[in-house]
This record gives C-alpha cells, structure tokens and sequence, in this order.
C-alpha cells in the first residue's frame, strides 16, 4: 500500500435473542380464558436514549398484532380521544387506571410495551444498536396478566482500522458516520424486526397466542396439547 493509508470497516452482525436460549414454558390457561379479540396499544415507558421514538414503536407493533388475529384500536383516533380529555403525554396515558379505559374504549384487552433499551452506544471504534423491548398484555375486564415478554434485539458493528497507519480524524468521521447509519436503522431495520419477534416468530414457545381473526387461531404451537386434551 504505497503512499496510501487505508481504513477499512469490518462490521460483523451480532443478534441476540433471549428466548431463544431459554426455552421457557409459559402459563396460557388466563389467555385461553379471556380469549381478548380487541386491543389498546400503550407505551408505557421509554427508558432508552432514543427520543420521540414512541410513536414508532406504537405503529410498528400494529401490523404483527392484526396479523396474528386481533383488532387493534387506531392509534390516531385513541391519541385524539384522550388529547381531547387532558391525556397529552405517555407518561400521562400509562397512568389511566385499567377500568377507566374499559369504560371508555370498551377494548377487551390493553397491550402495555416498554422501551427497556433503544438507542445506540458507541465508543472509538465499536457501536451498539439496541431495541430491547418488553411487553405485556392485560385483560381491561378482570385486570388480569395474560402474557408477557421480554426481548432484547442487538446489533454490534465494529470498525476496524489498518494498525500501521491511523489516522484519528479520519476514525472520528468515519465513526460518526457509522453511528448516524446505526441510528436510523434502529428505528427503520431493528425496530419492525424487533415487535415482530416479541408478538410471533417460527416455532416460538413464548409468543402471543393467535387471536380469533386469525385462520390460525388455537394452532398455536405452545398450546398444541392443551387444545389436545380438550
């Protein structure tokens, strides 16, 4: 490499996902019961560095939740209801007791998911793009726990740089530039990916049961020797 200095990116993919490694046996007899056709979506919290991200996850959570058979009520018209009835923020939504969004919306069901981690973390020469997500489904009826899930979704890029020549604001730059693409695909890669694995993915023993919307419903994999049995 004459009279060149070359850096060259070496980015390797690391995704991390936690149930599966554990192969945990979850309890579906209260949501089996309940059988929730209907759905609030909330965030409940946002703890990761990511701001203005939680309409994001609210509207990418939509598609995997009808797709596996129930209604979900509209996010605008849920927003502009509760706007219109002091509700401005989050913060303030979570807080609205289970009975009181009974009364109002009539859902069967509310699904409350939390912003464990997203974001990206990033030093000299490696970044982190996290969306770890955890979700959990309650009946508006009963006040019941029907399911949850916990998932966190890592991408990790290392940038990697010739060891006889370095050049630290050609890193600087190029760093940041990596973390800016980092960044956007958190929302616009790792996010859709990420809510569709929490709610279902092939052969997942710990996902959301299917509604009754769904052609597939009672099919379910996790639940194939209770249906069994009955």
């Amino acid at each position: 490499m004459k009279n060149k200095i070359q850096i060259i990116f070496l980015t390797f993919i690391v995704i991390f996902f936690s149930a599966c490694v554990k192969n945990t046996n979850v309890d579906y007899s209260a949501h089996i019961q309940s059988n929730p056709k209907s759905m609030l979506l909330i965030l409940s919290d946002n703890l990761g560095s990511e701001a203005n991200i939680e309409n994001s996850i609210l509207a990418r959570s939509i598609t995997p939740l009808t797709e596996a058979g129930y209604y979900v009520m509209p996010l605008d018209v849920v927003d502009q209801f509760l706007k219109a009835n002091g509700y401005h923020s989050h913060s303030d939504i979570k807080d609205i007791p289970m009975d009181r969004l009974y009364e109002i919306f009539g859902a069967d069901s509310v699904m409350y998911i939390k912003a464990l981690n997203f974001g990206t973390n990033y030093n000299l020469v490696t970044s982190q793009t996290v969306v770890h997500l955890s979700a959990e489904l309650y009946d508006l009826k009963t006040q019941e726990l029907l399911w949850s899930k916990e998932l966190p979704f890592i991408e990790q890029t290392e940038v990697g740089r010739d060891p006889i020549s370095l050049l630290v604001n050609l890193i600087t730059t190029a760093v940041t530039q990596v973390v800016n693409t980092q960044t956007n695909r958190a929302k616009e890669v790792l996010l859709p990916i990420a809510t569709q694995s929490i709610f279902y993915r092939y052969d997942c023993n710990d996902c959301l049961l299917r509604g009754e919307y769904s052609p597939y419903f009672r099919q379910d994999a996790q639940i194939k020797d209770i249906v069994k049995n009955k």
